[in-house]
């Protein structure tokens, strides 16, 4: 296996959990109204004897397999792991596509899980989502507050990887201006082809029993607005309407991590990249 050696592994092997991390009503990153409103509600964790959020990876060993690494943006907190990168590229792939992201690992763990994995697997591609500078491994511990050190990080970068990094809103200026300069692909705001309602249309997230909690006198009723009613202007003058029209653009319910949308623009860039 990948991460026996890691505390993580026992933390989080053949877990099956409702809320995770910041992806609760209390300790989400936006706040408790954030949380509450958001359209993408049913769904669960689980994460597999090896420690990843995915199926038993063991019946693939020595076979041909796509790899996807990273931290929490590649598990995918936040939101069902259909809509993680990875996922979305395993719908368009030959091969199996592995998760192999863990939560809070840094780019030196990340680099030891592909070690790893390439002794395991015929890995046919390598996809890798980069973490923050100021994480380190340090005798099986994911430390979170190691000095900062972006200069350290060539000696972390996987030879013949498909790489980025994680999106804009995750780095300070210091940290944007080494990425730019080591020109590595990751989701900034001249890059976003910037959503509207139409793109993320709701109708096919929001679920019934919130819609009508909120629901005004002038709305469709929920059966109408989820096969095709227009939206009536009423709806984006209070709490649903401004949430999906100004905030659900590519951060998901935990307030910190990506969305479906957002995954998706790291998806298609990989993919393009095959």
């Amino acid at each position: 296996m990948l991460i026996e050696d890691f505390k993580y592994y026992n933390e989080r092997r053949n877990q099956s959990l409702v809320t995770y991390g910041l992806d609760s009503s209390k300790l989400c990153f936006a706040g408790k109204e954030w949380w509450n409103d958001h359209p993408v509600q049913d769904f669960d964790y689980k994460f597999n004897s090896w420690g990843f959020r995915g199926n038993e990876y063991i019946d693939l060993i020595g076979k041909p397999v796509n790899i996807c690494l990273g931290d929490s943006f590649t598990v995918n907190v936040g939101a069902p792991i259909e809509h993680s990168w990875c996922s979305q590229i395993a719908q368009q792939t030959q091969f199996p596509c592995i998760n192999l992201g863990i939560d809070g690992a840094g780019n030196d763990a990340i680099k030891l899980i592909y070690n790893r994995a390439c002794k395991l697997f015929d890995v046919q591609n390598t996809f890798v989502m980069y973490s923050f500078f100021h994480r380190k491994l340090h005798k099986g511990n994911l430390l979170q507050d190691a000095r900062l050190d972006c200069n350290g990080f060539s000696q972390y970068r996987i030879q013949n990887a498909i790489e980025c990094f994680l999106p804009f809103w995750a780095w300070n200026n210091e940290e944007i201006e080494y990425i730019q300069k080591a020109g590595i692909f990751y989701l900034q705001e001249n890059n976003l082809p910037y959503a509207t309602v139409d793109h993320l249309d709701p109708r096919y997230f929001v679920h019934q029993d919130r819609y009508q909690q909120l629901q005004g006198s002038t709305w469709p009723s929920y059966h109408e607005f989820v096969n095709g009613a227009e939206s009536h202007p009423d709806m984006y003058n209070n709490q649903f309407g401004n949430f999906v029209n100004e905030k659900m653009l590519y951060v998901n319910r935990d307030g910190l991590h990506m969305n479906q949308s957002a995954n998706k623009i790291y998806a298609d860039y990989f993919l393009s990249k095959i």
